[in-house]
């Protein structure tokens, strides 16, 4: 058995992040934060873990939602905030 027939392939997502336009190569089983944190290199924390589930909230097409439990492959073509304003929506 090939050894490599395991491994999911990458995708490319295409997304508009705070107004800048990324397209960012992405393992299929990465969510939304793993994508802002280590395909963007964004300060977004989680956690989700200890109670705090307004942390990692980003507005996903100007829904507030949990961005450790969003699909990164789910938001192609999709507009995302972070930060303050975001902050204010979660």
């Amino acid at each position: 058995m090939n050894g490599s027939a395991c491994i999911a392939p990458s995708l490319v997502v295409n997304l508009t992040v705070s107004g800048e336009h990324y397209a960012v190569l992405v393992p299929p089983y990465w969510s939304l934060l793993d994508l802002l944190q280590r395909g963007l290199g964004l300060s977004v924390e989680c956690r989700c873990d200890a109670g705090d589930a307004i942390a990692c909230t980003v507005l996903l097409n100007g829904q507030p939602v949990q961005s450790c439990s969003v699909r990164a492959a789910d938001v192609s073509d999709c507009t995302v905030t972070v930060g303050r304003e975001a902050a204010r929506a979660g």
